[in-house]
């Protein structure tokens, strides 16, 4: 599932994104952190008037921290999956932790279960490595230093650990998904996987009403979703199966050159009842010009403007392309439209609602003609 977010830079070409969440939550993390701050000390060993600076500072350094080894923790997953064969499009650090987009997810799910405890793997590691280096700083008399990597080396075993819970879809749910894989099919593996985190959800809800923790309660609202989230994307992927671009585009799709104007171009929305429309330059996919394009300019403007001043670049696909695997391009949002291209020449096109139709017959396909029973 594609998603968006501000994005900080980039590892190894993977896009490193920062989801709004996480924007929003920081000042309460780092809330929750500061209050924290003498405990921590004290499990450290470390006396807290020792600690040079406010209180808020170490806290918001602390949730800063968080995310670090969040990043970390799903590099190490990133590392894994692309060893082998996988591929990666971006990391979106968000406020329960990270997700990963894969471009190309593996062929075999029961590989899933090395990618996803590569993750809570380097996070017990990188706790280690701190938890040393805090005793070796302590014994130094480099207080300040031993309570920030003690209070890291703490951070990290809680994700470590938390991530190991058979709650989908954190990474011990995905192992556990990748166990059920090995006697039942990918859509049969997530649901039951699935149902579990939803069952887990439940619980974190629960306790977090019960003990007045509002972050708990967020923690239990996106296991949930995501449960939710990744069961219709495994579900839609089965479904769709080996199901080709050319069976479900709008073939010979009507089309306007660059030069036209956004006014012909609108008139021709409405004749032909297109909210947008390709657009060629010889012969050749260029882009696209949608409704909102034409409606942001006044009329009178739209007269004069060149259909090349108000049109997108277009995202073309090959008629032979799986569907399964351009379908993170169509979002709801924006690329709701892609081009179809064969050896560079405009064929078809394909959008949100062409895919919901092509699912639409799938299922019906299914009923109308059922595979034959097995002979017992």
């Amino acid at each position: 599932m594609a998603r968006t977010g501000l994005e900080i830079g980039r590892v190894g070409g993977i896009r490193i994104r920062l989801d709004v969440t996480l924007l929003l939550a920081l000042p309460f993390l780092a809330w929750m952190f500061a209050r924290a701050v003498p405990e921590l000390a004290g499990l450290a060993g470390v006396p807290p008037e020792r600690l040079p600076g406010p209180r808020w500072a170490w806290g918001l350094a602390l949730a800063a921290g968080l995310f670090v080894s969040v990043l970390l923790h799903e590099l190490a997953h990133c590392f894994v999956l692309v060893r082998r064969g996988g591929k990666v499009r971006a990391i979106t650090l968000m406020v329960i932790g990270g997700v990963t987009e894969v471009a190309e997810p593996l062929a075999d799910m029961r590989a899933e279960a090395r990618v996803a405890v590569a993750g809570p793997a380097a996070s017990l590691a990188l706790a280690l490595l701190a938890a040393g280096l805090s005793a070796a700083a302590l014994r130094a008399g480099a207080q300040p230093a031993a309570f920030a990597l003690e209070a890291l080396a703490r951070v990290n075993v809680a994700l470590g650990v938390f991530n190991l819970l058979p709650a989908f879809p954190m990474d011990g749910g995905r192992v556990l998904r990748a166990v059920l894989a090995r006697r039942r099919s990918a859509a049969e593996a997530t649901r039951i996987a699935a149902n579990v985190g939803k069952a887990f959800a439940a619980f974190f809800a629960a306790l977090g009403f019960a003990a007045g923790n509002p972050l708990l309660i967020l923690v239990a609202f996106f296991v949930w979703a995501g449960a939710h989230a990744e069961e219709h994307d495994v579900l839609v992927r089965a479904m769709l199966g080996d199901l080709r671009v050319r069976e479900i585009m709008t073939p010979s799709p009507s089309a306007v050159t660059s030069d036209e104007t956004v006014f012909a171009v609108g008139e021709r929305m409405l004749r032909e009842r297109r909210v947008a429309l390709p657009v060629i330059e010889g012969g050749r996919a260029a882009g696209f010009v949608r409704l909102e394009a034409v409606e942001k300019l006044p009329v009178e403007e739209r007269r004069t403007t060149q259909v090349s001043a108000a049109m997108e670049p277009a995202r073309v696909v090959a008629p032979g392309d799986r569907v399964v695997d351009v379908i993170a391009e169509l979002q709801p949002r924006g690329n709701d439209h892609l081009a179809v291209a064969d050896d560079g020449r405009l064929v078809g096109v394909v959008s949100s609602f062409d895919l919901a139709r092509g699912l639409r017959l799938r299922q019906l396909a299914a009923t109308q003609h059922p595979p034959p029973a097995k002979a017992g």
